[in-house]
């Protein structure tokens, strides 16, 4: 190989060596999991960690030529296009249509599934009580029920929701089958009630 045609090589942008945004982003966002907030977390730094997160926050548009070889257009949308089909390989089916239309940019993707999952903060607070309150045990094992109102009080926490002690301790023993209702009972009238921790 010559020296000019070495000098004239450009390196590959570290973006194209992904080949299965699964394995960096291992969350599918959905609707039904409520798990945006994680979700993005993720997604966000894994596109700070390869060099293309203005692709998806304010400075979307292609930057000006910095002094040293500057990505040429051609780049920008080949990186666009890249970091789009990491959004919609990262979402469920269901919300892939919901984001998406014709020359839209990996930005407007962005804010449109940010708004899915934000647009009505006062509504998400009240299904998620609505969910705590109406709580059953059905089918799940102690455990995962256990793990199912952790969630939901978390859920409620991260909306800025204080959920009251009390609250999560009566309303998933009004959800259990009759078969407990002895231990659930006495629970119930202990002085002091316990935590939900200590139950």
């Amino acid at each position: 190989m010559s020296a000019d045609s070495s000098s004239s090589t450009k390196p590959t942008h570290k973006a194209y060596g992904i080949t299965n945004i699964k394995t960096y982003i291992p969350l599918i966002l959905d609707l039904s999991t409520r798990n945006y907030d994680l979700w993005s977390d993720l997604f966000n730094a894994h596109n700070i960690a390869y060099g293309v997160a203005d692709h998806i926050n304010e400075t979307y548009e292609p930057p000006p030529p910095p002094p040293n070889k500057p990505p040429t257009d051609q780049e920008w949308k080949e990186l666009e296009n890249l970091v789009k089909l990491w959004l919609f390989g990262s979402i469920s089916q269901k919300l892939i249509t919901s984001p998406y239309s014709i020359n839209v940019t990996a930005h407007r993707i962005w804010l449109n599934l940010q708004s899915l999952f934000y647009d009505d903060k006062e509504s998400v607070p009240m299904q998620l009580e609505d969910e705590l309150r109406n709580i059953t045990l059905g089918d799940l094992t102690i455990h995962d029920y256990c793990e199912k109102i952790k969630k939901i009080v978390d859920m409620l926490e991260g909306l800025g929701e204080k959920v009251k002690d009390r609250s999560v301790v009566l309303h998933p023993l009004n959800g259990l089958p009759n078969k407990f209702e002895n231990a659930a009972g006495m629970l119930r009238f202990s002085k002091p009630l316990p935590t939900f921790l200590e139950m």
